[in-house]
Parts: structure tokens; sequence; C-alpha cells
């Protein structure tokens, strides 16, 4: 349904939908109900909330065990610090996600815009 519901452009009822599952005592600590945070989170991103869309990101990083899902949301996570100017703070949170979920498909990616975020904040030296 939320699918549905985002795909109308309705992102108000979308996220009301996710929200029921993530919430839902049978599915609240399943990869169900991550994968709903996940699209709550990028609701918010397709709005062009960054704001909203970081701390839905962080959340599933902080309340879900599910590591692919984890580096996922960190990688949109920073993509937000990065639109938002916070160069710093994205560089912080790719490097996390590096040292944290090295064997998941974003890893590499995030390598790379680690150094580049370093760059834009003006700290050129790798930590």
């Amino acid at each position: 349904l939320g699918r549905c519901l985002a795909s109308r452009a309705d992102f108000d009822g979308a996220r009301e939908a996710y929200r029921k599952v993530v919430h839902s005592p049978a599915g609240e600590k399943t990869e169900t109900a991550a994968k709903a945070q996940l699209m709550i989170a990028e609701s918010y991103f397709h709005q062009k909330n960054y704001e909203a869309a970081l701390r839905e990101f962080l959340r599933l990083e902080i309340l879900y065990a599910y590591p692919e899902l984890q580096s996922a949301a960190l990688m949109q996570a920073a993509k937000c610090h990065e639109l938002l100017g916070e160069f710093t703070q994205a560089a912080d949170l790719y490097e996390r996600l590096v040292k944290t979920y090295p064997e998941t498909e974003f890893a590499a990616a995030a390598a790379q815009r680690f150094d580049a975020t370093r760059q834009a904040a003006g700290k050129p030296e790798p930590r």
C-alpha cells in the first residue's frame, strides 16, 4: 500500500502506511519494518526534505540490525548532509559506514565519497 501511495505522490499517505508496519507489534523489529523505515526516509528524500530524511535514515541505522539496510541508510543520510552543505558530517557518516559495514555493497562508494566530502569540508588529509 505504501509503495502504491508513493507512486501516486501521496507521500503522507505512504508514510502512514509504512509507519503501521514499523509500529505493529508483530512486525516492529523485523526486516520488513526496517524496509518500511527506509521507505519513510526515502519519501522525505524524494520531497527534498533532507532534514526529515536524515532523521529517518539514522533511526533505521540505530534501531534495526540488518547490515545491508543499515549501510543503505547511512549512505543516504550522508547524502542528505552533502545536500545540506554539511560536508564534515557527511564525511563522518561515510567513514562510519566503511568501518562498521565493510562487507556491504555500499562500502566502496562510501569510501570514494568520504575522500570527496573531506576535501569539500577543507580537510584533504584522511584520518
